[in-house]
């Protein structure tokens, strides 16, 4: 009779027909149509079941397997390296962390004094004292009379009021007018001399001819290099008056009315009133010294500053309160130019201040000799209108640089150059799983090796890869794969993108590289071409964040379209069984209706696991023929084999003695191999089986 132990044997032939990963205790008794009943008799109908490929990969029960199904149905090998290469953008631009950008000396030649005026006055009164031939004329003060003639050389000295601008300058330039108000009844010729009392070498005249009564006239001198005090007297060195025919009003308070107006002038060394003004403007242009990858120099056209500051240190010798400022006209936050200001008090010689630079956009395109790296800037010196007098001296001079510290950028736009960037030599283990196992010449006609690009640099790239594979018995094959252009974001706005690079076999030697199969490992090196073209179109630049990368990742993607003349699979099953004596044959019926595109053939021999040995001759099955396919390899429909595996009395003996079986599965796909087999996941195969039996019951 037949025990648990010899129905496991027959269960494990069944096995070996669905191929279920070579192994009997996967078999799935669940999908069987019904229970296996055991009757003395020459016939025993066992079991039926369908099972598709996918039930096989759903057995497995494995979350790391690599088989995968796509839409249709198709079966995949799928291996993935989340990074095999990375790249840091921002090693592209190496943009000046310190730098000065401009260091300037303004020495203060001479300040502008605001224009000041000062009057005097010379009465009919005061000159009546001084001229003889007037003096009559006091005794008709508020009448009419004859007004006589005069002339003298001495009418007398007389002050100034309202003079309050300064109180001792040298004049560098500048005009002193004086204006005469004739307000006598009568023409009079006059000249005046202005003396400084505190400047001895100092006296400016004014001369005045026939201005007639009522009427004004006006002379000027030149103030250029004149030492002035506020200690001024005005002498009348000469006057002279035709007098009247007739009788004239006489009021002794008329007065000859001085009125002086000091206009544009600029002094050079004194003690004044210092008025609001700017004592110089320039401007320049700083050429910043950017370079790249390889110490090459790149040309940035914008950029935005993540941190730093603007250092500015102001040494002066003036006494007067005022302001530096240094503007950088095409820095801009918020719509508004950088603008910088140092107050200075006049009481200290050194300032030194700090401005944040963080969140400013600039602009290096505005230079006049070329459209890149230029930081265009002006500075200027202001005084402010002092609230007293201030000394100032031709000598003060006014310093000032100014330094950008620790400064980082956090975006660039511009032409970064052509570079290469060399890929680091490394390697990866690529595990495929049982594919590896497989003996015999065996290729998959459509493999894909994708690079998965993960890209926040904003700039062209060409990849020049190199992948060389090893098999475990230390054969190889190189890929060959062509120059491939790198995914890469065109706008800003656009952040990090993801794309991929696919190396086929109208790319590459891929079908040779994976039918070596390169289970070993797989080690790869290469090149990164960034602006493979050349020269950069400044309407669609380069830019990179400080955070822009390059990552690349691996996909193998193995369509299970196995085309092979012959391949198998080689293992060995345990067995453990009761003497089979009471058996003269066992023979196992196997109908297979097969809707997978394979022809499968069985080798099984019965060994001695321990020692290795071979109990008799192996057994061969008869061909389990593929599925029917076009020429293309395309699911025509299944094929139906009806199989038998008969062993004979020697071969139970032999079973006997045996601990084990060594299986050899023989596969090949359609016509001969030229036929690719389409592995579907949805693919039947469909299985009956049987058994006939001799029994000798006096065993």
């Amino acid at each position: 009779m037949f025990g648990k132990k010899k129905l496991w044997f027959l269960v494990s032939l069944l096995g070996i027909t669905l191929l279920n990963s070579c192994s009997t205790g996967e078999f799935n008794f669940d999908k069987m149509a019904g229970p296996v009943n055991w009757k003395p008799a020459f016939y025993l109908p066992l079991a039926h079941g369908t099972y598709t490929v996918q039930d096989f990969v759903n057995k497995i029960n494995d979350p790391d397997s690599l088989l995968q199904s796509d839409s249709n149905n198709l079966m995949h090998i799928i291996y993935t390296e989340d990074s095999i290469y990375q790249f840091d953008a921002a090693s592209m631009v190496n943009f000046p962390s310190n730098q000065n950008i401009n260091s300037e000396t303004v020495t203060v030649s001479s300040v502008q004094l605001a224009d000041a005026s000062f009057t005097s006055a010379v009465t009919l009164d005061a000159l009546t004292l001084i001229v003889p031939s007037l003096a009559p004329l006091r005794t008709y003060d508020g009448q009419s009379a004859q007004f006589p003639s005069a002339s003298t050389t001495n009418g007398g000295s007389y002050y100034v009021s309202g003079l309050t601008s300064f109180q001792q300058v040298t004049f560098q330039n500048g005009t002193l007018s004086l204006t005469m108000v004739n307000n006598y009844p009568v023409e009079v010729s006059a000249t005046f001399n202005l003396v400084d009392l505190n400047n001895p070498g100092t006296t400016l005249q004014f001369v005045f001819s026939n201005v007639p009564s009522g009427g004004q006239s006006t002379q000027s001198v030149s103030l250029a290099n004149v030492s002035m005090s506020d200690n001024i007297r005005i002498d009348l060195s000469s006057f002279s008056t035709p007098g009247s025919s007739t009788a004239v009003p006489i009021r002794l308070a008329d007065a000859l009315t001085l009125k002086f107006q000091i206009t544009n002038a600029t002094i050079s060394q004194g003690s004044l009133m210092v008025p609001d003004q700017d004592i110089s403007s320039a401007s320049g242009e700083y050429a910043f010294n950017i370079n790249g990858l390889n110490n090459q120099p790149v040309k940035v056209f914008n950029t935005e500053v993540k941190s730093g500051v603007l250092a500015v240190t102001v040494n002066s010798t003036i006494a007067a309160s005022g302001r530096v400022r240094i503007e950088l006209p095409t820095a801009t936050k918020g719509g508004q130019p950088a603008v910088f200001d140092i107050l200075t008090n006049g009481t200290q010689t050194t300032y030194y201040q700090e401005f944040d630079l963080t969140g400013y956009t600039i602009d290096l395109t505005q230079g006049t000799a070329q459209a890149y790296n230029v930081l265009p800037y002006t500075s200027s010196v202001h005084l402010y209108q002092s609230t007293g007098y201030v000394t100032v001296n031709s000598t003060d001079q006014v310093s000032f640089s100014a330094d950008m510290n620790n400064v980082q950028v956090g975006y660039i736009e511009g032409d970064l150059g052509q570079e290469s960037v060399t890929i680091d030599p490394g390697s990866f283990k690529f595990n495929i799983g049982g594919l590896s196992q497989l003996n015999g010449d065996i290729q998959l006609p459509n493999p894909v090796l994708s690079l998965k690009v993960t890209s926040s640099v904003g700039v062209p790239a060409t990849l020049n890869a190199n992948f060389k594979g090893y098999n475990t018995d230390g054969q190889t094959a190189d890929l060959n794969p062509s120059a491939m252009d790198v995914p890469y974001p065109t706008s800003r706005a656009e952040g990090t993108i993801t794309g991929t690079v696919t190396y086929d076999k109208t790319n590459s030697d891929i079908v040779n590289f994976i039918a070596l199969p390169p289970d070993d490992k797989i080690e790869y090196s290469g090149s990164v071409m960034f602006n493979p073209n050349g020269v950069v179109d400044p309407a669609t630049p380069n830019f990179i964040t400080d955070q822009s990368k390059l990552i690349i990742g691996l996909m193998a993607d193995l369509p299970l379209e196995i085309q092979s003349q012959g391949f198998e699979v080689n293992d060995t099953l345990d067995l453990n069984l009761d003497k089979v004596d009471q058996l003269d044959s066992v023979t196992l019926v196997k109908n297979i209706t097969n809707g997978i595109p394979l022809d499968f053939q069985f080798e099984l021999a019965f060994i001695d696991t321990l020692t290795g040995t071979e109990y008799g001759n192996p057994i061969s099955s008869e061909t389990i023929a593929a599925a029917q396919t076009d020429d293309q390899g395309n699911y025509q429909g299944p094929t139906t084999t009806q199989t038998e595996i008969e062993l004979a009395p020697e071969q139970i003996d032999d079973l006997n003695q045996s601990n084990g079986i060594a299986l050899k599965v023989h596969l090949a796909s359609p016509n001969q191999g030229l036929t690719p087999a389409r592995i579907y996941s949805d693919s039947e195969f469909r299985v009956s089986l049987g058994v006939k039996v001799r029994t000798n019951m006096n065993k």
